[in-house]
């Protein structure tokens, strides 16, 4: 939501083209400048399909501000900080999604290095948009927290997904999981 995973990989790689790609359309206007960076910076929901979809952005009253969430899927919106204090889930608006494998063909990539998948409950829907691509490695969002402290986590059926086209769970990291092709 605030580019830093962007810039981390831009400094950490000089040399990578790297690529954000922000659903809410309020942080896309906040990051978009990054591309004095060196960052390549979108404003799309990546999915399983193109088109448009409703996304649901946060707010934050105390800080005045759109908050690092926003979801697809409102059920996976949080709705307090991590301090505690409250979000407010603003009513849906419609975001253009594309598929990983559109995008990478709208922008010429034919291949990727790294791929880092953190969409709010959404990721096995991105997955299933890379169509033929195989990205060396995947550092994938599989479990988060759900309204009213519940959480969810995914890392079974996205474990599945990346298990039949070829990948190898490496290591978890908190909420994440690392992902290893076998070429």
């Amino acid at each position: 939501y605030d580019g830093g995973d962007g810039i981390r990989y831009k400094y950490n790689f000089p040399e990578a083209d790297v690529y954000s790609i922000e659903a809410s359309p309020s942080c896309y206007e906040n990051i978009k400048d990054l591309c004095k960076y060196g960052l390549k910076v979108f404003n799309f929901v990546i999915s399983d399909s193109v088109g448009e979809i409703n996304f649901y952005e946060t707010y934050d009253k105390d800080n005045n501000n759109y908050a690092p969430c926003g979801v697809v899927d409102k059920k996976f919106c949080s709705t307090e900080r991590l301090d505690g204090s409250p979000l407010e889930i603003k009513p849906p608006i419609k975001v253009p999604c594309i598929t990983i494998e559109k995008f990478c063909k709208q922008q010429n990539i034919t291949s990727i290095d790294l791929l880092h998948v953190d969409v709010e409950g959404h990721a096995q829907q991105a997955l299933l948009g890379l169509g033929h691509l195989r990205p060396k490695v995947i550092f994938v969002e599989v479990r988060g927290k759900l309204q009213q402290g519940e959480s969810y986590d995914h890392s079974e059926p996205i474990g599945k997904l990346l298990q039949s086209i070829g990948y190898e769970r490496k290591t978890t990291i908190f909420c994440d999981e690392v992902w290893i092709h076998a070429e």
